[in-house]
């Protein structure tokens, strides 16, 4: 499905049976829908770490500026819509795979592991910066994805709902739509995600050394 596609049938879930044929035609539903689409987008994208979106790019040093208690200051990268991690060049597979388990045991190793790291503004005041003290850092993040052949079928559904609720007032839809919108897009959500985490496959889970040291 294309983006009109998408928009057509978020009409239809608003109960709107008008359809469009371009986001950038002159017709009150389309110019509805255009305005809030690029912040519907961002905002489903940055709600959960899509496989598909996942990013990995070595940050840019900022070399004119420090930041008291934090060695390193980076480029915050363009197109980057929630940093999920920062780490260096051997990647973040160890880290996954011990954040996804829920036993108490892997706590202290997934701190030691884990990298920290921090958001802050650029003292020229047009950007953001990465704070970390881990030299040639990569981060790993949710990239901004404007490309509709590489989403996943879930997320475009996920953003449909969403865009309903935020265009249905605008275009006078019926309260019992938008209502329906919401409900549907916190469901769909949830289902989505969980067919996203059935797409990937994490390393086993290392024993910690304070329990094999026991054996």
């Amino acid at each position: 499905m294309d983006i009109t596609s998408w928009a057509n049938t978020t009409l239809g879930r608003l109960g709107i049976g008008k359809t469009i044929q371009s986001l950038s035609e002159n017709s009150v539903e389309a110019k509805t829908l255009n305005r809030v689409y690029v912040q519907v987008r961002q905002e489903v994208l940055r709600a959960f770490p899509w496989g598909f979106a996942l990013w990995a790019e070595a940050l840019a040093e900022v070399a004119d500026q420090t930041f008291p208690g934090w060695t390193y200051v980076y480029q915050y990268p363009n197109g980057c819509l929630n940093m999920r991690a920062v780490g260096d060049e051997s990647g973040m597979r160890r880290v996954r795979g011990l954040a996804l388990c829920n036993d108490p045991c892997y706590w202290s190793e997934i701190q030691q592991i884990r990298i920290p790291w921090q958001k802050a503004l650029k003292t020229d005041g047009t950007s953001q910066v990465l704070l970390t003290d881990v030299a040639t850092a990569w981060g790993f993040y949710t990239h901004d994805v404007t490309n509709v052949g590489a989403w996943d079928i879930d997320f475009g559904s996920v953003l449909s709902w969403r865009w309903a609720m935020e265009a249905g007032g605008p275009l006078q839809a019926k309260a019992d739509f938008i209502t329906t919108a919401r409900d549907n897009y916190i469901g769909w959500m949830s289902q989505a995600a969980a067919a996203a985490m059935n797409e990937q496959k994490d390393d086993a889970q290392a024993e910690p050394e304070s329990i094999a040291c026991r054996r």
